[in-house]
């Protein structure tokens, strides 16, 4: 028997609608909420973490019947704007989180009350980078019109007093990172041009003939605005000190090092070199040698080996090897000097650099200096002496031009400078000129030569006015 619903519309009049009509729309409406819920998850999933703890039972009733099947009942709309809101809530904290915490680090990163710093350099005009001698920390910091400055003496100055590695006080406005006051009075103390001090980076020490420092933590040590590390430095450096009290803050290296190393020492017996001045040192102790950067003199001593004295040049931060397996050979220094120069030197034929001492074997030599302009300079010389100097005087080359005029006895200029009157014979250095001729009644005429090797013979004939 077939099944009928009869429902009553508002118009009084009864439809009948069939029940088995009914039970399939309701299969269908099931059917698509469970496909949404396989491909989206449940959406009731995170209520229902929150309704086993906290919500109340007529919050529970829906869940309940949900999970049997049944349609959530009427509290569901206020568990989704409950979730909500607290989804808004949690946002809104992290964001007044990270604000505040943001402002704070901000305040904090920059001290209202001065403090000790050391000059690192001068980026711009209205920026500089100091370093915090007390926390280690770096900072930019920019100048604007109302910052003062104060030299050491507690006077007014401008912001040129100040140079890099130089303690100094500073009382910053942390809102905007602004100096409001640099200020270099204090018990900051300097010394220029100091050489002899042994650096110690474990113990932060520095040790002279006279005195023992303390190094600061944070100490600041640069040449030529390039930060090194104590351990570059040696004790032949030239150095200015910053510092305070028995402390330093800042090492400025004025004149750096390099190293000296010698090599193939086997074959001298009881070797030994000295340095410039100093009191010479076995050859099989010397292992990087520290010498101060510019021009040295080595002499190398030997009981089987003749003496023997050489230039060196050392770089900064570089390291000259010292080749001795010559030694056995007596050797001279020769020196060559010249009345002119950026010329070209050639010691038998091969090229030497002008200006350098030259060591070289004893002997015979052809000593040739060549300069464009000038005639090539020539000496045969015997190095027999420890040193040996040539003096060169070079004599520009000169050619001939003979110049003749119609009419006869025209003045005659060369390059403005007058010469005579026709004809004239006149030596001139090599290179290209302008003679002028003139005379009464004719036009002035001009022309042009080159003297070279070949004497030029020049007939300038001139037309009447």
């Amino acid at each position: 028997m077939t099944d009928y619903h009869f429902d009553h519309t508002r118009n009084g009049m009864d439809k009948t609608i069939r029940l088995d009509t009914l039970n399939d729309e309701i299969k269908k409406i099931e059917q698509a909420q469970k496909q949404a819920e396989d491909e989206l998850g449940d959406p009731y999933a995170y209520l229902n973490a929150f309704d086993s703890e906290q919500f109340e039972e007529t919050f529970r009733q829906p869940l309940d019947g949900r999970q049997k099947g049944k349609k959530p009942s009427s509290p569901q709309p206020n568990r989704r704007f409950l979730a909500i809101c607290i989804g808004i809530g949690v946002l809104l904290c992290i964001l007044f989180f990270l604000l505040f915490s943001g402002i704070l680090r901000k305040k904090d990163s920059v001290s209202t009350e001065p403090f000790s710093a050391v000059l690192c350099s001068l980026t711009q005009e209205d920026e500089i980078l100091v370093r915090d001698m007390t926390e280690g920390r770096e900072l930019h910091l920019s100048f604007t019109e109302d910052t003062a400055y104060i030299d050491a003496d507690g006077k007014d100055t401008t912001i040129d007093y100040f140079r890099a590695g130089m303690p100094v006080q500073i009382t910053v406005n942390p809102e905007e990172e602004t100096v409001t006051l640099l200020s270099a009075q204090g018990n900051f103390w300097m010394r220029e041009n100091v050489t002899g001090y042994t650096f110690d980076a474990d113990s932060h020490s520095a040790q002279s003939e006279t005195e023992s420092l303390s190094v600061a933590d944070h100490v600041y040590v640069f040449q030529a605005e390039e930060e090194l590390q104590l351990a570059d430095l040696a004790d032949v450096d030239i150095l200015t000190l910053w510092g305070s009290d028995k402390s330093i803050w800042a090492v400025e290296v004025m004149q750096g090092h390099g190293y000296l190393s010698v090599e193939n020492t086997n074959d001298i017996k009881d070797g030994k070199i000295a340095v410039d001045d100093e009191e010479p040192v076995a050859l099989d102790t010397i292992d990087r040698l520290p010498l101060s950067s510019g021009s040295h003199q080595l002499t190398l001593s030997g009981s089987n080996i003749e003496t023997r004295k050489d230039t060196i040049i050392i770089e900064d931060q570089q390291e000259y090897l010292y080749d001795v397996s010559k030694a056995q050979e007596k050797m001279g220094v020769l020196f060559v000097n010249a009345n002119v120069t950026d010329y070209k030197l050639y010691i038998n034929g091969t090229a030497y650099t002008p200006g350098e001492p030259i060591v070289l074997p004893v002997g015979e030599y052809e000593v040739v200096m060549i300069k464009s302009g000038y005639k090539t300079f020539s000496e045969t010389i015997s190095l027999q002496e420890d040193t040996y100097t040539v003096n060169a005087t070079l004599q520009t080359e000169n050619g001939y031009v003979s110049i003749t005029t119609d009419p006869v006895g025209a003045e005659i200029s060369i390059n403005g400078t007058v010469y005579g009157t026709s004809s004239i014979n006149a030596a001139l250095p090599y290179g290209t000129y302008t003679a002028q001729v003139r005379a009464d009644g004719y036009m002035t005429k001009q022309v042009s030569f080159t003297i070279s090797e070949s004497p030029v013979t020049l007939s300038v004939v001139l037309e009447k006015e």
